[in-house]
């Protein structure tokens, strides 16, 4: 059995896949298999994958003949077929360090469930971007992510993910392979946008132990087709469905109008206040999703 399960889900990323592809089989840590996917890709992604088809690591090669409008359809094909002891979903626009492996592979083995390294934002070319690296962090801590750090699961999830998705970007992950995942794949079905966060929440609520290192890099490409850049609107109804997942557990007790506040000024996209018929739209919705939207959506559009 390999020690990593790589999955590599595209859709239409043929001028990176070559880059990825040759960041994972590369790797200076030897043991893992490689599942491809791709999801009936109109580029030239299909005549790149094939030719990985017979190197000696790739397990799977996996051609959906329709496309199936989900990253987590792919996520939950590929992981169906890992036999990894860790999952890496390596995605098709990202690349990393050679060392990424035996980096991350050696903190899992100290007996974390879930290892996530040093993202640097990079445009399209793959050159790093010059801007503040780090400014996603900066309202949680200036400083946490600039060096290494463990901690335990559900007080990571409870201080930090329930607040933003500070793993931002699943190629930075690898974590390990239990039955538990299917789960939370089922839960974070039908979701475009922000599943990966819930996702994480799920996960690393059930983890003993987390770990971040910066002993490696990950590089997470911004580009046109990038999904985060999509219309901001299209995120709020999955932004609620977070909340109301991160609400309705016990380890928010005592936070919830707190967190209801960060909500509506970080993750919410609210529009012109004169915007009245699509404002009153968007706070039935929060409205009806918790009662804890009522106090940040007067506030803001009639204080």
């Amino acid at each position: 059995m390999a020690m990593v399960s790589v999955i590599v889900p595209n859709y239409n990323h043929a001028k990176f896949l070559r880059q990825r592809l040759d960041s994972v089989y590369r790797q200076t840590f030897t043991d893992f298999e490689v599942i491809l996917l791709d999801d009936c890709s109109t580029d030239e992604s299909r005549t790149i994958l094939e030719e990985y088809r017979n190197n000696a690591k790739t397990a799977h090669v996996v051609l959906n003949e329709q496309n199936t409008r989900s990253p987590f359809a792919q996520w939950k094909k590929g992981i169906s077929l890992a036999r990894g002891k860790y999952i890496w979903i390596a995605e098709s626009d990202d690349f990393c360090d050679l060392n990424y492996l035996e980096v991350v592979v050696a903190e899992l083995e100290k007996g974390n469930d879930l290892v996530y390294s040093r993202t640097v934002r990079v445009d399209e070319a793959g050159v790093p971007l010059t801007a503040n690296q780090y400014r996603w962090y900066e309202d949680i801590s200036a400083t946490r992510w600039l060096g290494n750090f463990e901690n335990d699961g559900k007080t990571e999830a409870r201080d930090v993910l329930f607040r933003k998705c500070v793993i931002n970007n699943a190629s930075a992950v690898v974590f390990r392979n239990e039955k538990r995942i299917q789960e939370y794949l089922n839960v974070v079905h039908g979701m475009f946008y922000s599943g990966d966060w819930l996702f994480w929440i799920q996960y690393v609520l059930e983890s003993k132990r987390i770990a971040y290192t910066t002993a490696t890099s990950n590089y997470f490409r911004t580009h046109p087709g990038v999904t985060r850049l999509q219309t901001p609107v299209k995120r709020n109804p999955e932004m609620m469905k977070i909340f109301n997942f991160v609400a309705t557990h016990e380890l928010s007790e005592g936070k919830r109008k707190e967190l209801a506040e960060y909500y509506f000024k970080t993750h919410f996209f609210k529009g012109q206040k004169r915007e009245v018929v699509r404002n009153g739209v968007l706070a039935s919705r929060m409205i009806f999703s918790s009662r804890y939207f009522f106090g940040p959506w007067w506030r803001y559009y009639f204080g």
